[in-house]
């Protein structure tokens, strides 16, 4: 066969398969139209047999097999529905009997005893649906031997559902050795079986295991005994600190007024002094008063005995009056700080008093909480009054404490409001410009070394045939030479791509079947799944912002905060935040584990007690996020541009697939889909569209190739090292050892554009170098939509950004290129990065004027043609196109229009846009080889709520 017959062969058979993946695309909406029909068939012959009246004897043996060869799709149906309203408790339990008589138990205890891992969750998390004797006896025993921990997970819940006592003690058994967040998923677990437990305890108060005091200490907590009580008192005294702080904190938590206060406040353990000031505000009385001001001078608890001071002081009102006489009467400074740090918290409470005959006593108490820079409660109180005679008296209060303190001035003329600083002849203050960008200090030599082997590798290839087999024209055999090298480098590029996709299906596959055994009353049991604060960083969001918070509120997830960082905007974003959710300026305290810059204040509404927002000044969405995670209260983190949104299920579905993890989960990422042409209201996507603009039609295309095709590949691989950070949820704790996010106030003194990523870089460069087992993991439907520029100006910033901050990532951690120290990622995923990302621009370009020089010159042949345009156009819409049928497995984004348009851009991209992006890249690295500029910001339309139809 001649050179031209096999290029001729190759091109069809690539043009062919492309052919073929896009018919299967278009036949899939056919194909997803039967399986709803099978969906439905199973379904009705679910409700179907419960309808029946002749009970067992109705069932047809063809009808038994027809169960047991469709038992997933018709146990997850089941789940579902009796999980609903529509399958009431005697129909599940008809239904169960049906399934027992058909044999279904039988199938599952053979799929529970199976090699394969997959096979034993399923039957885990289907058998309690069958509760027979056997199947009790099958998930007990499993439990036991059962190596697999998300298997261990689901066998513990089906025996939980099952309420099976016998249970009990293998359940006990199999905390043995186990990370501690393995073991808090059972700890709730245990605790339902109650009465059922406690009868154990005779027998495991004895015993010694770390693992059983903390199930204890757990339980004491959600059943109270007199013999829990005396078992966490014991255990106080334990030499283990992770014990000793567990269960002193349960005893001042459960049984505050049998703590010995004094005794634990005399102790040198300031965790065990904290807590111990801190349950005495559940004891509201003199002695505990008493008790507090004796130790208002530890400055570690100090926070402690505030919270319990207030505590008391709302319980038992009638001790006001002394602890406002104290205060004025302390000599102790720190003391009488801390006193005054108290007395703050009463503000509302001691503005009305200004009439009563403590007036005086009041104004003095007002005035100490002014000159100690306790001004957010007054300044909140003096915006909502509307007693123009307390108001009168505020106004002389401020006037002299204006002269006494200066540094009130600038706080009240920041956000007191305007016709009250009128009255005080103050002016609004305004705005403050943001710091001036911070110039890129890259590596030098790493860059120049990268731009050498960039624009030299592949001329060198191309010179060093040519000496090896001489003869023939110079520049004719170095343009076909330099074609030939760059079809390889070609389809090396896309056949990696295609490895990828493999991988990526073989993903999504899994963790659709995954999301099949999650029902829903399980996912929101006790500690089954982590808790989430959702850190929102918002830079002049004003238009989008409300309609932002409010879909965030509204997400289905069982325990998470969202913390709203407004980063020193110049527009309204905090004005319409504080009016929309009723927020009012309060005293939080803000950890210090990450330096930020300057916190102003922190809003709370008692309407939204899930939602905090920050005002700090400017610096940038990494220092947002870091101010953030000092502030978060919750396990998990997760940041969230302003501007973007979740889906309802987007955490419930990232979160569910950590359960299905044997290692720790420390970064997880979501879907990114644009927004632009969706149709919003009230927070919710009530349609999905894609841009109408080509521009960002082409970007789409991008998107779906790059999560599909990219990320949840490498996740799959073990190699993930980039998480958008549109929506990335990552493990707090994990965070703040690794210093945060870069920034110029952190550990490293440094900026990047690309805070996601290389969090993401550092995290896992830490671990490595630390032997820490983790897991890294990107979820294919738990979908963030974001809004993609539509302009070209825009999008050029925004390319340019990325790839400079790709650059300063790389060179940073220049050390994981290929070593073996960091297993996968390193020798294959850093190492991908380094030639396809970073070299890659320079081989496309070179590419593509060999190309146009062979085409103007007739150096090309039809043969080696015909090669290029296979390995960069046809293999380019293979990839593109499996990326869109992975990205709806098993659901449906875009209508058929859309598809079509899909189709087309998916060939029509690379023609113009893919080299246009790749000109971008390269100008992205020119500019951060010049040092030109610092890192920018980008301009965004914001969220907008589309009108109603009518």
């Amino acid at each position: 066969m001649s050179g031209l017959d096999l290029a001729v062969v190759v091109f069809l058979g690539v043009l062919g398969l492309d052919a073929a993946v896009v018919l299967f695309y278009f036949a899939r909406l056919l194909g997803a139209r039967v399986r709803r029909r099978r969906e439905a068939r199973v379904r009705s012959f679910l409700f179907g047999i419960v309808e029946r009246a002749g009970g067992l004897e109705a069932l047809p043996r063809r009808d038994r097999r027809y169960l047991i060869r469709h038992r997933w799709p018709f146990l997850r149906n089941f789940a579902r529905a009796a999980d609903g309203v529509r399958l009431p408790a005697q129909k599940r339990a008809l239904v169960s009997a049906l399934l027992e008589e058909a044999g279904m138990d039988i199938a599952l205890i053979r799929d529970l005893n199976s090699k394969a891992r997959d096979r034993r969750l399923r039957a885990a998390a289907f058998l309690p649906l069958v509760p027979t004797r056997a199947a009790r006896i099958a998930l007990t025993i499993q439990l036991e031997r059962e190596t697999s921990r998300p298997v261990k997970i689901l066998l513990a819940a089906g025996l939980a559902d099952l309420g099976e006592p016998y249970a009990i003690p293998g359940m006990i058994d199999a905390l043995a050795g186990q990370p501690l967040r393995f073991q808090r998923k059972f700890w709730g677990l245990l605790a339902e079986f109650g009465e059922d437990f406690a009868a154990l305890l005779p027998v495991l108060v004895n015993r010694p295991e770390k693992d059983i005091q903390l199930l204890l200490i757990h339980f004491a907590g959600r059943y109270r005994s007199r013999e829990l009580e005396k078992y966490l008192r014991s255990r106080v005294r334990s030499r283990d600190l992770d014990i000793s702080h567990a269960a002193f904190r349960a005893l001042c938590t459960f049984y505050p007024s049998q703590v010995d206060h004094a005794a634990h406040l005399a102790s040198e353990d300031p965790l065990i002094r904290s807590l111990a000031a801190e349950s005495l505000g559940a004891v509201p009385t003199v002695q505990s008063l008493s008790l507090l001001i004796e130790h208002l001078e530890d400055t570690l608890i100090r926070r402690s005995v505030i919270l319990a001071i207030t505590s008391i002081l709302r319980a038992r009102p009638q001790h006001f009056r002394g602890i406002m006489l104290r205060c004025l009467n302390e000599r102790r400074q720190a003391a009488h700080a801390t006193l005054v740090e108290a007395l703050a918290g009463f503000v509302d409470y001691l503005m009305e008093k200004l009439r009563s005959p403590d007036a005086g006593t009041v104004e003095r108490i007002l005035a100490e909480i002014l000159r100690h820079g306790r001004t957010e409660a007054i300044i909140n109180f003096l915006n909502r009054n509307a007693d123009r005679d307390i108001e009168a008296r505020a106004m002389r209060l401020l006037r002299r404490a204006l002269v006494e303190i200066p540094q009130l001035e600038p706080e009240l003329a920041r956000y007191l409001d305007g016709r009250l600083l009128g009255v005080l002849g103050l002016s609004a203050a305004t705005a403050v410009s943001p710091p001036a960008a911070r110039r890129e200090r890259p590596r030098l030599p790493l860059l120049l070394s990268f731009l050498a082997i960039g624009v030299a590798l592949i001329p060198l290839l191309c010179l060093a045939r040519i000496l090896v087999f001489p003869g023939g024209e110079f520049l004719a055999r170095f343009l076909s030479s330099f074609n030939e090298v760059f079809a390889v480098y070609a389809t090396v590029l896309n056949a990696s791509y295609l490895l990828l996709l493999g991988a990526s299906l073989a993903g999504v596959r899994r963790q659709a079947r995954n999301r099949d055994l999650l029902r829903l009353p399980f996912l929101f049991r006790e500690q089954v799944l982590p808790s989430i604060s959702i850190i929102s960083p918002a830079f002049n969001e004003e238009a989008s912002i409300v309609e932002s918070v409010s879909s965030l509120l509204t997400l289905r997830y069982p325990d998470y905060e969202v913390i709203v960082v407004n980063d020193g905007s110049r527009d309204a974003t905090l004005q319409r935040l504080v009016g929309y959710f009723g927020l009012e300026r309060t005293d939080v305290f803000v950890h210090r584990y990450l330096a930020t810059e300057e916190i102003r204040g922190v809003y709370a509404s008692k309407a939204y007690p899930d939602l905090l927002v920050i005002d700090k000044a400017n610096g940038g969405k990494a220092d947002s996020l870091n101010a953030g995670i000092n502030v978060a209260r919750k396990e998990y983190f997760a940041g969230i541009d302003a501007d973007s949104m979740l889906e309802r299920d987007a955490l419930l579905n990232l979160a569910g697939q950590f359960l299905f993890s044997e290692e720790e989960v420390v970064a997880a990422g979501g879907n990114i889909l644009p927004v632009n042409a969706c149709t919003v209201r009230k927070g919710t996507l009530v349609r999905t569209r894609i841009p109408r603009r080509p521009l960002a039609g082409f970007q789409t295309i991008e998107y779906l190739r790059a999560f599909m095709a990219g990320r949840v590949g490498w996740a799959t691989l073990k190699s993930l090292l980039i998480i958008s950070g549109a929506f990335g949820v990552f493990h707090r704790r994990r965070v703040i050892d690794a210093h945060g996010y870069l920034t110029r106030s952190e550990h490293y003194l440094k900026d990047t554009v690309g805070e996601d990523m290389e969090l993401v870089v550092r995290l896992a460069r830490g671990l490595c170098e630390n032997r820490v087992p983790f897991d890294m993991q990107y979820t294919y439907d738990a979908n963030c939509w974001t809004e993609i520029p539509e302009r070209l100006q825009v999008l050029a910033r925004q390319r340019d950004r990325w790839q400079r901050g790709l650059l300063d990532i790389v060179t940073f951690h220049a050390r994981m290129i290929g070593n073996r120290r960091y297993g996968r990622l390193g020798l294959v995923g850093f190492t991908y990065l380094v030639l396809f990302e970073v070299l890659g621009p320079w081989f496309e370009l070179e590419g593509f004027l060999g190309l146009l020089a062979s085409l103007a010159l007739g150096a090309i042949g039809l043969p080696l043609f015909l090669v290029l345009f296979t390995a960069t156009i046809l293999l380019g819409v293979l990839v593109s196109m499996v990326s869109i049928i992975i990205a709806e497995h098993r659901r449906t984004y875009f209508p058929i229009r859309d598809k079509i348009l899909l189709v087309l851009y998916a060939f029509l991209e690379n023609f113009g846009f893919r080299q246009f992006m790749n000109l971008l890249r390269l100008r992205g690295f020119m500019r951060m080889l010049a040092r030109v500029g610092g890192w920018g910001a980008m301009e965004r339309r914001g969220l907008v709520t589309a009108p109603k139809t009518p």
